[in-house]
């Protein structure tokens, strides 16, 4: 026998081993911060803010706004923030068809689907809503009174103050 198997040789436990982790039935916790991070609802508050007093405004102007104000570029995040109104979309395909004789015949297809409403945080928070007004997409915003307060103000008058 060799005497790799003394006990002196032998760990009675992992967690002696600097390198090894302790087994746990304990699910993980892994805690990412960022930097000025804010939930969804918050966001979308902060962007109905930066409109007030304006109660209609263009889609894009909004759009443009959630770039320079929130850094939401993307098309997935920005539809699913506004939401929008029913639409039809189209698609145009052209192809060139080339025959066994030499004939080449340009063909064009279009594909047209009917897309249904789609609702965005902001019409699931009761912020405003998307509507069509003469072929262009606008979005009305809800400006009541606990919308309207910045994140601030609403701390301050959540205080409680106490009796002296």
């Amino acid at each position: 026998m060799s005497d790799v198997f003394r006990e002196g040789s032998v760990s009675k436990s992992r967690a002696d081993m600097p390198y090894s982790r302790v087994f746990t039935t304990e699910p993980k916790i892994r805690r990412v911060v960022w930097h000025k991070q804010l939930t969804v609802r918050t966001r979308a508050t902060v962007l109905q803010e930066s409109f007030y007093p304006t109660v209609d405004v263009p889609y894009s102007a909004v759009r443009q706004r959630m770039a320079a104000l929130l850094g939401i570029v993307d098309d997935q995040s920005v539809l699913a923030y506004l939401g929008r109104p029913e639409t039809v979309s189209r698609n145009n395909v052209g192809q060139i068809v080339r025959y066994d004789s030499g004939a080449t015949v340009n063909k064009r297809h279009t594909f047209i689907r009917l897309l249904p409403v789609k609702k965005g945080y902001i019409e699931i928070f009761g912020l405003g809503y998307v509507y069509v007004k003469n072929d262009e997409w606008w979005i009305h915003w809800n400006h009541d009174v606990q919308a309207v307060l910045s994140v601030s103000d609403r701390a301050k008058n959540t205080l409680v103050s106490l009796p002296e």
